[in-house]
């Protein structure tokens, strides 16, 4: 349970501006062993920006701590993201298929990411919701 905003900042980037996601996590689940925020750290400080898969994996580029009236709040700072593919497929009407080359490429994406992850020791067990994928089909 969380909420993520897209947000223009200069902090993270020698660029003037750049767009980075802040993602406010529930309180309940914004303990000291927050599981995502324990991955993160550990892909950060194992990151093999060398293997293909590295740009396809979120990134955390800093958390902090948020006091709000519903308790603290972990919130973590990370690269903007491309769309789910739930929500590709659903520009791909009346049947939700993705064109063949779009499904290649995302697939070969999707692979280079989990390979990734994989060699920095993380196993992931949960459903793919969003990744950065890029590709040069248009919707």
């Amino acid at each position: 349970m969380s909420q993520t905003f897209v947000l223009r900042h200069h902090r993270y980037s020698n660029r003037a501006h750049r767009n980075v996601t802040l993602k406010i996590v529930v309180a309940k689940k914004s303990g000291e062993h927050n599981n995502e925020l324990r991955i993160l750290m550990h892909l950060k400080k194992s990151s093999d920006s060398s293997h293909p898969g590295h740009k396809h994996v979120l990134h955390l580029l800093d958390f902090f701590y948020l006091d709000g009236p519903n308790g603290r709040h972990l919130c973590l700072v990370s690269d903007v993201l491309g769309p789910n593919t739930s929500s590709v497929a659903e520009c791909c009407k009346p049947d939700y298929r993705l064109d063949g080359c779009l499904g290649r490429d995302i697939s070969t994406q999707l692979l280079l990411a989990v390979d990734y992850i994989h060699l920095s020791g993380i196993v992931h067990g949960g459903e793919p919701t969003t990744f950065p994928f890029e590709s040069n089909y248009s919707l």
